[in-house]
């Protein structure tokens, strides 16, 4: 019988991260931020989603000072980063280099419009809270 030969999950997590960081590399990709963490480090983390997919993003400290500030929840934005494999965790991830907004993203104008709708119907007033 023939010696099986396995690789280590860092080895297999490495090669995952080389394929997407050289096959994909650096594009535009437009979306909705949401679920916004500002860490104490300086570093952003959200996801980018539209209407069926969403992916993890990391913006670090140098590139979130310089000139990004259209980062919010529900803002519709293209960003420019690399597509990476963040191999601790095991997920897919875009590093985000530059951000530009686009506008309110559809979801949050949405949330916005039906929020708007059940506050005219009376369902957040006092009376009926519990």
């Amino acid at each position: 019988m023939a010696e099986i030969k396995a690789i280590s999950v860092t080895q297999l997590a490495r090669r995952i991260r080389n394929l997407l960081e050289i096959q994909i590399g650096d594009m535009w990709v437009e979306g909705e931020i949401s679920n916004l963490r500002k860490q104490g480090s300086g570093h952003w983390y959200f996801s980018l989603k539209d209407e069926s997919s969403q992916i993890s993003c990391a913006m670090f400290g140098a590139r979130r000072r310089a000139g990004n500030e259209v980062i919010e929840d529900g803002a519709k934005v293209q960003i420019f980063g690399e597509a990476s494999f963040y191999e601790v965790r095991g997920s897919t991830q875009l590093i985000v280099k530059k951000a530009q907004a686009v506008g309110v993203g559809d979801l949050q104008a949405r949330f916005e419009a039906l929020k708007k709708k059940l506050d005219r119907e009376g369902l957040f007033s006092q009376e009926r809270k519990l």
